[in-house]
């Protein structure tokens, strides 16, 4: 293994580092600072989808768009204020419709209350045991969770005018098909509220949503083939965040191997798709993809999908998911052989899982610390998550590692074993 290592670093040295770091960096600088809205449906998105085929297309891939409807949504502020003149700190939750309410409060803390109370007409505050999860989406398409499905439908079916959430881990609804506007406050907010309950109160939530559409990029090169491996990396990023780790350097790195295999003539199609929708309540793009492929695991061998790669502290991790003997052996010494390379732990919540899900093998590439601090760290989906965070030469050590292991598996391909 160290000669591996040995050979592996000289090969690193022979290519054009330099001009990789500095593509690497325009990339970024494109995707996550000149563009400052990549929310699936907006401005920036549809910017930030044109830049990604603009980029394949001049290193001569062939480019499609697979389009589809998607909702946008537009902030506002978010008033509470109560008769008495007490205001409170809201925010409008994420692709909520806006209101203009005045209704008297009515906390509840479980689902026993929810289905039990008199709530037409009223302001319902979560808080307590029934906020300490997160919905999710109602009509999220792939995965289904029983009991907080009776949650949505309950607080759906009571009558409120508006549904208020005191949580620290927020948002609690995220969901533009919720029907009951709604909010959301910290868990002390909340707290200091609960003592106005059946008092009146007025909320006003300047939000909106904006139906509009956007679309999956797909490269291909050698689409004469049938049999393909497909590269992914979601383009879009939570609304107003600059996404650089999630996911302007997965974007990054699909557009380093546009460059990297513009001359790829192996036995396989390549396919670098620009996933929009990850972030997205309703994931559409990804949702796209499959009806546009409904026929996975017949014809893909492979997908790596990349989120999260770069962090400036630790390794880069692949996590592998059904990989035959031989394609976890050439992973072994293509990828792991490599410094600055790891394997990472299986983590789910990625779009390698709907190819797993469809039956095909995956490697998911990200961060590994990122992986280490999943539960706790608070750098993607904020602020935070700036180019300051993000090594450039972690972004060339992957791409290299991963051109030479998608090149690697080609000559491969048709042997029945690897030595």
């Amino acid at each position: 293994m160290k000669q591996r290592k040995a050979e592996l670093s000289q090969e690193f040295q022979a290519h054009d580092w330099p001009s990789l770091r500095e593509d690497a960096l325009n990339h970024l600088t494109r995707l996550t600072v000149e563009i400052d809205d990549r929310s699936v449906g907006s401005p920036g998105n549809q910017k930030a989808a044109d830049y990604v085929r603009e980029v394949m297309s001049g290193h001569g891939w062939t480019t499609e768009q697979q389009k589809f409807d998607a909702l946008d949504w537009e902030d506002g502020a978010a008033q509470l204020v109560a008769d008495d003149g007490n205001s409170f700190d809201v925010f409008a939750g994420p692709y909520s419709q806006g209101c203009n309410v005045h209704a008297p409060l009515v906390p509840i803390a479980n689902l026993a209350e929810l289905e039990r109370a008199q709530l037409s007409g009223t302001h319902i505050l979560l808080h307590g045991g029934i906020t300490q999860t997160p919905l999710m989406p109602k009509n999220f398409p792939f995965y289904t969770d029983e009991a907080q499905q009776k949650i949505i439908a309950a607080l759906e079916r009571s009558g409120a005018e508006t549904v208020l959430c005191a949580t620290d881990t927020p948002p609690m609804i995220e969901d533009g098909d919720f029907t009951v506007p709604s909010v959301f406050m910290s868990a002390a907010e909340g707290a200091r509220l609960t003592s106005f309950a059946g008092q009146q109160l007025h909320l006003t939530s300047h939000c909106r949503r904006i139906p509009s559409s956007a679309a999956n990029i797909v490269g291909l090169m050698n689409d004469r083939t049938k049999k393909r491996l497909v590269v992914t990396a979601h383009l879009d990023a939570k609304k107003g965040v600059p996404g650089a780790l999630d996911n302007g350097t997965g974007v990054t790195t699909l557009l380093l191997l546009a460059k990297l295999l513009d001359d790829y003539d192996g036995p396989y199609c390549i396919e670098l798709v620009a996933l929009n929708g990850e972030d997205h309540y309703a994931v559409p793009g990804q949702v796209a993809y499959l009806a546009a492929n409904p026929d996975l695991a017949d014809n893909v061998v492979l997908n790596i999908n990349i989120d999260g790669v770069g962090y400036i502290e630790g390794d880069t991790a692949y996590s592998f998911f059904e990989l035959s003997d031989d394609l976890e052996h050439i992973a072994e010494t293509e990828l792991l052989a490599r410094p600055g390379l790891c394997e990472g732990i299986q983590w789910p919540q990625g779009d390698h899982s709907m190819f797993v899900q469809s039956g095909c093998p995956a490697i998911a590439v990200s961060s590994n610390w990122l992986l280490e601090n999943m539960a706790t760290q608070a750098v993607t989906h904020s602020q935070l998550d700036q180019m300051t965070l993000v090594d450039p030469d972690k972004l060339v050590r992957n791409v290299l590692a991963l051109t030479s292991f998608i090149e690697t598996v080609g000559q491969f391909c048709h042997q029945p074993t690897v030595s």
